[in-house]
């Protein structure tokens, strides 16, 4: 069988790994374990691993951290990846500012609490998810491409505060309800 953890390591014959580039789907890893010395990696090819509920980061990473299991930059300034297998409600931390492009994308979440304080959600940020509940704060200036595509909302309400929102953000979306400020000029 397959194993449902993944723990990269530290060292490959000595030698620190510090980048990781290349994953597969994998539809069995429910965990995966960051260590100290990665400083890159592609973090958003795990969104193709449908069961996972976890990514665990060593304190010690300079790069990036976890929080009950959702990947941030180590600044906590963005969230970079909630994993799929994720349900329920989440409520993002204070102090992120960005909701990192695809850091939803798949997700099993059914809302989405964000805080004020958060200016941007990147291209396909919720994308494909079983989101029907979003709160967006006064905070948020810029939407992008395809953000909500092909979300379940029951509706959305965009704060007076956004500025730009491509046009596609809602793209095979059956939104019944969607007010657009007229503060948006792109």
């Amino acid at each position: 069988g397959y194993a449902d953890t993944l723990t990269i390591p530290e060292y490959i014959d000595g030698k620190p790994v510090t980048r990781i580039t290349i994953w597969y789907s994998n539809s069995t890893v429910k965990e995966i374990y960051i260590p100290s010395t990665v400083t890159f990696m592609d973090y958003r090819q795990f969104s193709d691993y449908s069961k996972l509920s976890a990514i665990h980061v060593d304190s010690w990473n300079n790069a990036y951290k976890s929080i009950d299991g959702v990947l941030f930059t180590q600044d906590g300034k963005t969230l970079l990846l909630c994993p799929e297998s994720k349900t329920g409600h989440y409520a993002v931390p204070n102090g992120v500012r960005v909701i990192g492009e695809r850091a939803f994308y798949y997700s099993r979440l059914s809302s989405v609490y964000i805080p004020d304080g958060v200016v941007e959600i990147e291209d396909f940020a919720f994308c494909c998810s079983a989101l029907s509940e979003i709160r967006i704060p006064d905070s948020v200036e810029t939407i992008g491409l395809r953000a909500f595509f092909d979300c379940e909302l029951n509706g959305i309400s965009f704060p007076d505060s956004l500025t730009a929102i491509n046009q596609e953000v809602l793209d095979g979306t059956d939104t019944t309800y969607v007010a657009i400020p007229t503060s948006v000029s792109e």
